[in-house]
Parts: structure tokens; C-alpha cells; sequence
């Protein structure tokens, strides 16, 4: 059978326990009225909640939850604090989150300020007593909302089972209820956002054979930020981590693959100083990233009529090109001097163009014979937009050197004949 608090008092007081009355004349722990929650600025609550009681004798809470509804949802508990043992609130407290945002300790701790979050579990924590009562231990807690909840109706409640060690159990504000602490429309946080413009390749050298994507992030400053993407044909998926020294930036994707599902997350501090996160956007606003076909397996041999045939093929021709209608630019070298910046390459064609699904190419050089020194022969070729790359290392160029010195084409059947007019002078036939 359950009696209420008033009823257990007097009763002690008339079996002659005189002191029962005076002692929880102190009704510090079990007045609802002593719980309480405040707003502090934009963003942030100050719960504000007793937690032991010594006066003459000892009470605790036992177990004690602040709750919360959000834009009249379902009440869950936002975190639980409790004394391990009732007797001892000095020092053996507990308190763990159980949603987002950061929760900060803070008032009468012992050892300072903890923050925690729900990702830590049951915090400990001791108290020391209030400074306007030895005899009252108080647990304080400020909550950082976190950016999901700016902008919504908020409703925070307070439960706590108390037990006093002379006179049994009591509850705030009682068994089956909770106690409204307080009612907020909590404004909307700053805007945070990251935004990505479409991938192009990049003209910085050294970013070489790279597909880049231009960002900024709406924030004050990054905590972390990070690029995702998948590889579109093998579906391999890659994360790559981004400088967080400037709002502004570039991300650069291997060139020479498609991508897909490309998109950035990142936790910053907006300007109101929140941490946020910013987590994947709505897959319809992912981008993609196509590919640059470059020249593969570049070879040259000579015919029998002293031409060159030049032939190379390309990966994947059926992806789309980032450059598509681009040119292949093919150098020839007729010294056969192979570095980069050697003065005699020479461009010899630029007019066969990248075509999608067409995986072979060749082009035939009929100069070659009218150039010739006797020197081996070198040819390079790349995609005439990566010029902008020079014909540096990892540019997505290739070049071929045949293996042997050219050979003129064999003469057959020779023959002179006198001129029907000789010249003694130059001896010419």
C-alpha cells in the first residue's frame, strides 16, 4: 500500500520520531518546484536538477529522466542521471545521453566540467555541495540542440524516484507522470551546406590526368570534410579525405575512370559555434563524373610503300567522354629524342577525333619519308584538351619508339642509260 509523503511525516511525528518532521521540513530533493530547465541563448537549455539531500539524514535520487517531444511526437528520454548509491550523492553519480547534441556538466562537479555525448555511455561524475546549502547536492547539465532540431517545437519533461533512507520512496512530481519543465520553439540554426559544381577536368598541372569538382562549404569553419564516389563500372566505391583550412576548395577524381554517386560529407562549426554535421545529400542531387578516354597501347610500323601507320586504342569506349568531339594529337620525332621538351617533335595530326564506342584507332603518317634523317623515329600522342598538362608524367599520354632504324624501300631493277646529249662539263646521265 502506497502513503503519501504528509501522511508518513505525521505519522513519525505522532510514534514520537519528532526529528522526522524537522528533517524533511528540507524537502529539497522531492519539490518538484526545484527542478527546473532555462533557455540559454539560441541554441542552448540549462537543466538545472537536485540531486542529494544531507540534511540529518540522507536522500538521493535513485533514478531520474529529463524527456523530450519533438513537434508533438512521442515522449523519449533526452538523458538519465542517478547516484549509484542514494546515500553518497558526493560521490557516486552517473549520467548518460540519449540523443544528439552535446551535454556539458557543469556547476558543482568535482574535477570540472565534463562534455559528453550519446555516444559515451553512463558518464561518473561527483558533486561537490551547492554553495548557497552544504546540505544540497545539484546536478546541472547544459544541452547544445543539435542542428536537426533548430526550428522545432520542443517540449522537456523531468521524472525522478527519490529515496530518502529514513522514510521510503517518492517521486517528482509523482508515480505516473512527469513534470513539464519546458515549452521552446527552439529557432532554426544558421544554415550549414556543402555545395558542388559539375566535374570538369582540371587545368592545374599539378593535378594532372584529374576530373575536378569546385565545392564551398556554408559554415564558419570544417571540422572534417570528406568526398565519396563510386567507381560506374565495377561499382567499387572510394572515400577520400579534403583540407578543412578553407571553406573553399577543389576535389580531384582520378580522370581516366567514371564515376558516380559523388557527393561530400563533412562536420563543421556553423556561426553560431555548433558543431554540425552535414550528412549525404538526397541521392538525387549526387553527381556524376565522366571519363576521359586516353590513348592506350600506342604502336607504330612502316609499310612497304614508306608510310608510317600509327594505331592505339582507348579503355571502356562505350562511357561517355568529358571532352567529347576532342581530337587525338599525334608528335613525331624524327630524331628519335624521347623528352618531353625536346624541339624536335612535331605535330603531325590533329584532325581524328574521340568517338564513343569506337575502341581502335590509327592514323598514317605519309610524310615521314620526306622528313627522314636515318635517325630511329619517336611518336607521342594524347587528347588534344589535355594540353593544358604539357606532355608532363602522368599526363595520360603515350609514346612509342620502334625498335630498329627505319628502312627506305628496297630499289629493283636499276639501270642507266646515256642521255642522247652528253655533257662533258657535269658528266650528267
Amino acid at each position: 500500500m502506497k502513503y503519501s509523503k504528509q501522511l508518513i511525516l505525521s505519522l513519525l511525528l505522532v510514534l514520537g520520531f519528532g526529528t522526522a518532521l524537522e528533517t524533511h521540513a528540507d524537502d529539497f530533493t522531492y519539490n518538484a518546484d526545484n527542478y527546473t530547465a532555462m533557455v540559454m541563448g539560441m541554441d542552448k537549455v540549462r537543466f538545472t536538477l537536485p540531486t542529494g539531500n544531507t540534511y540529518r539524514t540522507n536522500d538521493g535520487v535513485q533514478e531520474g529522466y529529463v524527456q523530450i517531444e519533438v513537434d508533438g511526437g512521442s515522449r523519449e528520454v533526452l538523458f538519465e542521471w542517478k547516484c549509484d548509491n542514494y546515500s553518497q550523492v558526493d560521490d557516486g553519480c552517473k549520467i548518460k545521453a540519449y540523443k544528439e547534441g552535446t551535454f556539458t556538466l557543469t556547476g558543482k562537479v568535482k574535477d570540472g566540467d565534463k562534455s559528453f555525448t550519446n555516444a559515451d555511455g553512463f558518464v561518473s561524475y561527483k558533486l561537490n555541495s551547492n554553495d548557497d546549502n552544504s546540505d544540497h547536492y545539484t546536478t546541472t547539465v547544459d544541452w547544445t540542440v543539435p542542428y536537426s532540431l533548430g526550428g522545432r517545437k520542443l517540449k522537456l519533461y523531468v521524472w525522478a524516484h527519490v529515496n530518502w533512507s529514513a522514510g521510503g520512496d517518492w517521486h517528482v512530481p509523482d508515480a505516473s507522470s512527469s513534470k513539464l519543465l519546458q515549452e521552446w520553439d527552439c529557432p532554426a540554426a544558421p544554415d550549414v551546406s556543402i555545395n558542388m559544381n559539375e566535374p570538369m577536368l582540371s587545368f592545374d598541372r599539378s593535378q594532372m590526368n584529374k576530373t575536378m569538382i569546385t565545392y564551398n562549404v556554408v559554415a564558419a569553419s570544417i571540422k572534417w570534410l570528406k568526398i565519396h564516389y563510386t567507381d560506374a563500372i565495377t561499382n567499387q566505391t572510394y572515400e577520400q579525405d579534403l583540407p578543412t583550412k578553407s571553406i573553399m576548395g577543389n576535389a580531384f577524381l582520378p580522370a581516366d575512370r567514371p564515376w558516380k554517386n559523388v557527393y561530400m560529407t563533412a562536420r563543421v562549426v556553423d556561426t553560431e559555434k555548433h558543431e554540425v554535421d552535414i550528412p549525404a545529400p538526397d541521392p538525387s542531387a549526387w553527381l556524376s563524373a565522366r571519363m576521359l578516354h586516353h590513348p592506350k597501347n600506342l604502336n607504330a610500323t612502316l609499310t612497304t610503300g614508306g608510310k608510317a601507320v600509327v594505331s592505339w586504342s582507348v579503355d571502356e569506349p562505350n562511357q561517355q567522354d568529358i571532352s567529347d568531339g576532342d581530337f587525338f594529337e599525334i608528335q613525331r620525332n624524327i630524331m628519335g629524342e624521347t623528352a618531353a621538351d625536346d624541339p624536335y617533335w612535331i605535330t603531325v595530326s590533329m584532325e581524328i577525333p574521340f568517338e564513343q564506342g569506337k575502341k581502335d584507332y590509327s592514323f598514317t603518317d605519309e610524310t615521314i619519308m620526306d622528313q627522314y634523317k636515318g635517325h630511329r623515329v619517336a611518336y607521342r600522342i594524347r587528347r588534344s584538351s589535355t594540353a593544358m598538362w604539357s606532355w608532363g608524367p602522368g599526363s595520360g599520354y603515350q609514346m612509342v619508339l620502334p625498335p630498329s632504324i627505319l628502312k627506305l624501300p628496297q630499289i629493283t631493277n636499276a639501270s642507266v642509260q646515256r642521255a642522247g646529249v652528253w655533257d662533258d662539263e657535269n658528266h650528267k646521265v
